[in-house]
């Protein structure tokens, strides 16, 4: 059984997917039960290039640098992180901040600053939504990944992934420019490539 693998960094990079230089890394078909090995090289001097092995859509070796998420029909978002010379290390994971307002939403709620939360909501769903609902709402999810791989689904929408692994494809309504609804979107009907 083949599945597909889609690999996206937070910095600019090319890569390498089993010896084969590539410029992106998405949409990589391969058989489930072999290895693929992806080297990242960023172009920013300050990071430096490493090498990640999966199988199956499973990490394998650098589990710290990259996160890989089971999509459906046998699709795998890996999300590959910064590896920081220690000279210019953080201290922690630093991302960087997305312009996306639904990233932002999101990551706003994650990190408890409804505030700001609230500021990227319609007056409409501001009114119907209190603190406590949003917050227990989003508290099992640990990822939301954009929807850049099916083209059966709606690009307003977004996986939101689980701490067990599994996931839920919601559409994030926008009008004027603000989140005025949520809804989750069955994923039931898409083809596969």
């Amino acid at each position: 059984m083949s599945i597909v693998l889609h690999f996206e960094a937070s910095f600019e990079a090319v890569y390498s997917v089993n010896g084969i230089f590539l410029e992106s890394a998405n949409k990589i078909k391969y058989q489930d039960n072999q290895a693929i090995y992806v080297t990242v090289f960023p172009l920013k001097a300050q990071l430096l290039p490493y090498t990640v092995k999966l199988i199956g859509g499973k990490v394998v070796t650098n589990k710290e640098l990259c996160d890989s998420f089971a999509l459906p029909l046998d699709n795998y978002f890996v999300k590959l992180h910064p590896r920081h010379n220690y000279v210019y290390s953080p201290q922690t994971r630093r991302t960087d901040i997305s312009t996306d307002i639904v990233e932002q939403f999101y990551n706003y709620i994650k990190k408890g600053n409804l505030t700001m939360a609230r500021t990227m909501m319609t007056e409409d769903l501001n009114k119907c939504i209190e603190d406590d609902g949003m917050t227990a709402f989003f508290a099992e999810f640990v990822e939301l990944i954009k929807n850049n791989f099916f083209d059966d689904l709606p690009n307003s929408g977004y996986f939101l992934i689980t701490k067990d692994g599994q996931n839920a494809f919601y559409i994030f309504d926008i009008v004027d420019g603000l989140i005025d609804n949520i809804r989750q979107h069955a994923v039931g009907d898409i083809e596969h490539e």
